[in-house]
Formats: C-alpha cells, structure tokens, sequence
C-alpha cells in the first residue's frame, strides 16, 4: 500500500446493535400452522414488529378487524397474547437462520 503525502485513506464501520426481525412468509405460516391468508399475513407483521395500528393500514382494515383475526390467531395456537404468538410463530424460523 503506498501510503504517501496527500493519500488519506479511511475505513468506517456501521454496526447496527438492535436485533434484526425476520418475519416468517405468510405461506409458511399458511402451511406449518393451518392459518388462513389474512391470518398469516397478520402474523407475519407482529413478527416483523408491526404494532396493531400499523397492521390494519398496510392490510386496508380495521384495527378492529385486526384484532378479530388475532383473537382466532390465539386459538387456533393455544397462545393468550401477542408475544407468545410472536414467539411461536418465529421459532422454527429461528432454528432455519441458526443452521
């Protein structure tokens, strides 16, 4: 490397501390979990990190809407509430990133 009078050469790092979300395909939840589409849509985003609000937005419903759907997430899952479903839903998505 030559390194001389007027060569500034820098080297910047970006490290980006926060825990990556991945979402699960909504097909894959179609399929593991027997959800119908708009259910694994929404559980997708929950999984993503998307809130209630932010839900209903990108999918053009209701937040009331949106909790119907969760209310039968829960059901058909044996979950109570939302981070447990979160948790289940990525936990096999966790052990395909992990190998």
């Amino acid at each position: 490397m030559n390194i001389g009078k007027g060569n500034c050469h820098a080297i910047m790092f970006v490290i980006n501390h926060e825990p990556r979300k991945v979402s699960p395909e909504p097909s894959y939840l179609a399929a593991v979990f027997k959800f119908t589409p708009k259910q694994a849509e929404i559980a997708s985003l929950l999984a993503g990190g998307a809130n209630l609000a932010e839900i209903a937005r990108r999918m053009e419903v209701t937040r009331e809407g949106v909790r119907y759907h969760l209310k039968q997430l829960f059901a058909k899952t044996g979950t109570h509430c939302q981070r447990e479903l979160v948790q289940l839903v990525t936990a096999g998505q966790s052990l395909l990133l992990s190998s």
